[in-house]
């Protein structure tokens, strides 16, 4: 496990950009041509050819929007049935249940169970080539919500705040596409469905290569998604390097000594003191840290 995970390392880019997965022009097709990508996104050199010995793209434009045409009511249907239940990290066993029936009915042979909830789907394409691996995260936040739209969250405390439930109704959208199209991929594309992805650091993708969920398919790239409400519709968001940040969390606790507002000479107030630690940890970004280098400290709660 610990040689896959280097290999991973050493051979994935992955990419988290703002991008519809049912509506993307190009896949994983072969072509002669010089290949282009019409806004949309574009493999990386190594992951790219146009010689037919090694696979590589085609352009199949029209096909794809037809077919995410004919599937546009399907795909916000999944998205609002999700959004109406969610669930939290490593409780996404309901989540996970509509995932497999839907892979089931598209045809699409799978793994389950991976790290608690985690599924990994599997089309194979009619000829031999490259393994891509498309991401999505499922679990939701303990967040109430307070819409008044028909599916709002049936689950009191909980919601997809984050848009996991569309990113799971994209790659499921992708999932129906690409099999439509599987007589025609060279290569394989992996359907990576991601438990946790919020509890970090100890959840999302680091249990799922623990698990051993590309133990049989290494990939050679992989693609992640987020919304991302900034971007006009119709917009994607895409750089060479990082798009997002990880995150870490920190906990601090603070003890005083209780006595009379009057006498505060008699106590040790952690009122106070976690005033100055508040706007003293901010000058970690601000003084400790390369300011070429992007990075938040958030206090989230007190």
């Amino acid at each position: 496990m610990k040689r896959n995970l280097e290999q991973l390392k050493n051979n994935v880019i992955t990419l988290r950009f703002g991008v519809i997965f049912f509506c993307l022009d190009k896949v994983l097709f072969r072509t002669d041509r010089h290949i282009t990508f019409n806004n949309i996104f574009y493999f990386f050199k190594y992951s790219i050819t146009n010689s037919r010995k090694k696979g590589g793209i085609i352009i199949h434009t029209e096909k794809i929007r037809q077919l995410a045409r004919s599937m546009r009511d399907e795909i916000i249907e999944m998205r609002r049935y999700l959004h109406r239940h969610p669930e939290l990290s490593y409780q996404e066993h309901e989540t996970a249940d509509f995932i497999q029936k839907k892979l089931r009915e598209y045809g699409i042979p799978y793994r389950s169970e991976i790290a608690g909830t985690g599924i990994l789907g599997i089309i194979k394409g009619k000829y031999e080539g490259r393994t891509v691996a498309l991401r999505a995260d499922m679990d939701a936040l303990p967040i109430q919500e307070e819409n008044d739209h028909s599916y709002v969250s049936v689950h009191e405390g909980v919601m997809h705040a984050c848009g996991h439930d569309a990113h799971m109704a994209m790659l499921l959208g992708a999932a129906k596409i690409l099999k439509n199209l599987q007589d025609e991929i060279y290569g394989t594309v992996l359907l990576v469905f991601q438990p946790a992805e919020e509890k970090s650091p100890v959840g999302g993708a680091i249990p799922m290569m623990e698990a051993g969920v590309f133990e049989d398919f290494m990939p050679d790239v992989i693609y992640a998604q987020h919304v991302w409400p900034y971007l006009p519709a119709g917009q994607i968001g895409i750089r060479d390097r990082e798009m997002l940040g990880a995150s870490d969390n920190f906990k601090v606790i603070l003890k005083g000594v209780g006595g009379h507002a009057s006498l505060p000479h008699l106590t040790t107030d952690p009122v106070v003191t976690a005033g100055f630690l508040i706007v003293s940890l901010q000058t970690i970004v601000s003084r400790s840290l390369d300011p070429r280098h992007p990075s938040v400290l958030t206090i989230g709660s007190i």
